[in-house]
């Protein structure tokens, strides 16, 4: 009995030694100079922000809605656009290390093997990348380990308790990411498979065959409302899914490359990528767990990522996107290479050797991962963040200055990265149209010189930032507009020495503020 509590004791202070390293890794990420794996994190932010202002339900759209809800949510309680997302994620990280562990031990009743899982995920680049940007994989993947446990648990010991969390955890899970759809129709049909025997064995009850039906339907809340949604505006129930595609055609092609699956998998952990699998079949095989559960963990496990592969098609995407729907995939294989890593280390035959293999392994894996991990590359958007940080630094230096709006050269998508270094999503110019579809527009700078000028003396412009060498050229000799910083390749110019009055030919300002949308 003593012996197992100092065992429990020990794996309590190896796992909060452990919670400790990886915030150590993450902040020296952000030291390091980590802020953005793609633009996605910036325009989840605003859209974040713009519900915070206007609440509302909405049921279609590309972009699933329990993001916006939270983060939203969020934000209302103190608004700050760039750490209070990050922070949030931060936490839903180590949360979903946490459940990794627990996955783990409750799959072989080892806590050595939970933590080992655990530990091989904390060191991963790629969670500990999409841990620290504000977009939905990492909260999606900790409703899904909590729901994969859950139901693991369940299958042990038919605890109603287990069975309620695992539904209600993929339920969140689909309001984040379609991805979380694959469980939840592997879940389903579990439950429903488990009624049908039952069912022919005469071994379920009216009243427990209701509840199955009812918890095996709970996770289809927000993909039914999102089809119908979608079904009403567009009269085409997978819209969502047309959107995407054409999106992903347009701008990236239709050239495919299932090469590029492998290459992220090897970037983002290559003892994963080599052993995961094998290791999945050695649990499948195994005896340290109940059958039904070793199912349920293994179909979990690789038939999400076989259903993403054929879906996907070979999709040719920028290198974060791969990263962004690969990584979440895979973080389920670490229980099954835990436990790989446990039974090849438990066939050595010397206690020492064990511990001295283990030791060096471990060592092996932290060294290469986190110099994986530093080798990150910024998305372009974020060049745009510290344009935003400097807007804010003008602004609280020049408090008379800080309800006067900006006038900015709307550049895709850094202007999203603008609003968010700038905490501000109201007093934000445009210089021209937005046009997601084309991006074609053209400044109203360049188009008419004289309303430009005239929009600056009505909106009562504090600074004009443009990137442009042909907008710069024109701001300085024909507005004889003084720069005053350069950050990023955007140059800032004060509009002191405008004139005051307005035109008399000219009524209204044909730009408008942006908001991000």
């Amino acid at each position: 009995m003593q012996r197992s509590f100092q065992s429990k004791a020990w794996i309590l202070l190896l796992f909060v030694i452990l919670i400790l390293f990886r915030l150590v890794l993450q902040f020296a990420l952000y030291k390091a100079g980590f802020i953005s794996l793609t633009a996605d994190e910036f325009g989840r932010t605003i859209a974040a922000a713009r519900w915070s202002k206007h609440p509302h339900l909405y049921w279609h759209g590309p972009w699933l809605p329990l993001h916006s809800y939270f983060l939203g949510t969020m934000l209302s309680i103190n608004w700050e656009l760039l750490w209070i997302p990050r922070l949030t994620n931060v936490l839903f990280g180590l949360i979903s290390i946490m459940f990794v562990y627990l996955l783990a031990y409750s799959l072989f009743k080892s806590r050595l093997i939970g933590l080992l899982s655990a530990f091989l995920l904390s060191v991963n680049p790629a969670h500990i990348w999409l841990s620290g940007v504000p977009l939905t994989e990492v909260p999606c993947t900790m409703f899904v380990l909590i729901g994969i446990w859950a139901f693991s648990r369940y299958l042990e010991n038919a605890s109603n308790t287990y069975l309620f969390t695992s539904t209600l955890a993929l339920a969140i899970a689909n309001g984040f990411r379609y991805e979380a759809w694959f469980i939840s129709v592997i879940f389903t049909v579990a439950i429903l498979y488990g009624i049908f025997i039952d069912f022919l064995k005469q071994r379920i009850k009216v009243k427990k065959m209701i509840i199955m039906i009812m918890v095996a339907w709970i996770p289809w809340f927000f993909p039914l409302g999102w089809i119908i949604g979608s079904y009403m505006l567009t009269q085409n129930p997978l819209a969502f899914l047309v959107t995407i595609k054409s999106y992903k055609v347009q701008w990236y092609g239709q050239t495919t490359n299932y090469y590029n699956y492998l290459e992220t998998f090897l970037k983002i952990d290559p003892y994963l990528t080599f052993l995961g699998l094998i290791g999945v079949i050695v649990c499948l095989f195994s005896k340290d767990q109940v059958s039904s559960v070793r199912l349920w963990y293994t179909i979990t496990t690789v038939i999400p990522l076989s259903i993403f592969i054929v879906l996907h098609g070979g999709q040719l995407e920028p290198p974060g996107n791969y990263i962004r729907y690969l990584s979440p995939l895979s973080f389920t294989f670490y229980p099954a290479l835990g436990y790989l890593i446990f039974v090849s280390v438990r066939k050595l035959r010397s206690d020492r050797l064990k511990v001295w293999f283990l030791l060096g392994l471990l060592i092996l894996i932290v060294a290469t991962q986190v110099i994986r991990t530093f080798h990150f590359t910024n998305d372009p958007a974020a060049d745009g963040l510290a344009v935003g940080q400097t807007i804010r630094e003008l602004r609280q230096n020049n408090p008379d200055l800080h309800q006067n709006p900006v006038v900015i050269e709307l550049s895709y998508w850094q202007y999203l990265a603008i609003h968010v270094g700038a905490n501000d999503l109201d007093n934000i110019i445009y210089d021209r149209s937005l046009d997601i579809q084309s991006r074609k527009t053209q400044s109203l700078l360049l188009l008419d010189p004289q309303q430009f000028a005239f929009c600056l003396i009505f909106y009562d412009v504090s600074y004009v930032v443009m990137k442009d060498p042909l907008l710069r050229t024109m701001i300085e000799d024909r507005l004889g507009l003084r720069p005053i910083k350069e950050v990023n390749g955007y140059t800032f110019y004060t509009t002191e020495g405008l004139p005051t009055e307005l035109s008399e030919k000219v009524e209204t300002c044909s730009l408008s503020f942006g908001s991000g949308y």
